[in-house]
Order: C-alpha cells, then structure tokens, then sequence
C-alpha cells in the first residue's frame, strides 16, 4: 500500500492543522517515505480526537509506526527505523529479522510509560532508552532486556501527547544528517547538534495505530 498524492495532501493538511501551521504544497517527489520492498503501513487522516479543552477522547494506540513531521525537511514523512542499536529515518534497509514478511520500518509497543520495539512476546520486546546526561546529550538507543544499560539510561517517560505526537517527558525529537550511509540519526530534542552532529533539524513523530503489528527483532550492534 503506497502513499497516494491525494492521501499524501490530506495526511499533511491535518497535521498541520492539528500543529496550527501553515499547510505547504505537497511536494511531487515519492521520497516522503523509505524505499521498501514491502508496502508501508496503512494510515488513516490524522484525527486526535478532541474533546472539550482540547482533550483526547481516544484512547491511545499500544502498538503503532511513528512518522517525522518537518516540512520541507528531506526526512519528512519518513517512518521511524531501528537498527544498529539506534533510530533512524530513510536508511535504505534496516534488516530486521522478522516473522512474516519483512518491513523497512519499525513498530512500537508503549506500556506504563516505557517505550519498546514489538515483538509479539513481551518478554522478547526490546526496550528503547534515553540519556540525557552531559555524556549522553539525548541520544536514543535500544538494547534487548536483560542487557546491561548505561549508569544514565532513562526507561520511564514516554507518551503519546494529546495531538497524536510521541515525547518523552514533554520532549519531542531531532534528527542529525550523515549517519550510516545518508540516513539520519533521532535525537532527544534536549541538547542543539548533539555529540558535535551538524546540521540537526527538530521535529514531531506522529504516531500511527497498527492493528495488527508484525513480530521484529532488530540489531542491536554498531558492526
């Protein structure tokens, strides 16, 4: 299932209204999204479902995709990846292994405020963590459970806000250029062009239900 230009039109146009932006003319270029072998997930038009005081009636999605919102940005439109131990946008193939068919994308499972990689088995998750130490400027990795972490390894703190975006204690996302082989790197927006990066650019990672999430581990070296 590709994006099509008309879906591509509204997708945009409600999140930005949803942002309170301008809406841009959507760019004529397919590469919006990583090229896959396999098709990206389906997305229904962004509805956070507001209520009174701009509160979220719905309830929010445990299983989902997460897409980088920053027009005119290269990586806009672009699904979240985990590889190598980080995570990524439009890295050209991530190599998860996976049970079924196999996605250039990665899906995420929330559960009492921490964030993980789905796999099926919640004891097989792999479990995204951030540290926002002077050492560690916000960078963002995951490792498999049960593995050692480092002294500054925050877990708890993620949520879907009421717009539909992910955070971490209120915080959204950066992503630095020139990472394993043009793809970028996601940061903890906290620290401007972390760990000497150049070229950082904020941005808002919409979270997109899966309602029926493919089982994915995914590598967890640097190699």
């Amino acid at each position: 299932m590709k994006f099509s230009a008309v879906f591509s039109s509204a997708f945009m146009a409600g999140t930005a209204l949803a942002l309170g932006q301008t809406v841009p003319d959507p760019p004529a270029s397919p590469e919006l999204v990583p090229k896959v072998d396999s098709p990206a997930p389906e997305m229904a038009p962004f509805d956070p479902g507001f209520g009174v005081g701009g509160r979220s009636v719905k309830p929010k999605p445990e299983n989902f995709q997460l897409v980088a919102l920053k027009s005119p940005q290269p990586f806009h439109g672009a699904w979240f990846q985990a590889s190598h131990g980080g995570l990524l946008l439009k890295l050209a193939d991530q190599k998860a292994t996976c049970q079924g068919q196999s996605y250039n994308y990665a899906t995420f499972h929330l559960q009492n405020k921490q964030l993980f990689l789905y796999s099926g088995d919640a004891e097989k998750h792999q479990q995204i963590y951030v540290d926002r130490s002077a050492m560690g400027q916000g960078i963002l990795r995951f490792a498999d459970q049960g593995s050692a972490l480092p002294k500054n390894a925050e877990l708890q703190g993620w949520d879907i806000n009421d717009a539909g975006m992910l955070v971490f204690n209120g915080v959204g996302f950066q992503a630095c250029p020139g990472h394993l082989g043009g793809a970028w790197q996601v940061w903890l927006n906290t620290v401007r062009n972390p760990a000497g990066n150049k070229g950082c650019v904020s941005f808002n990672a919409l979270a997109s239900k899966d309602e029926k999430p493919v089982s994915c581990h995914y590598t967890t070296t640097e190699n």
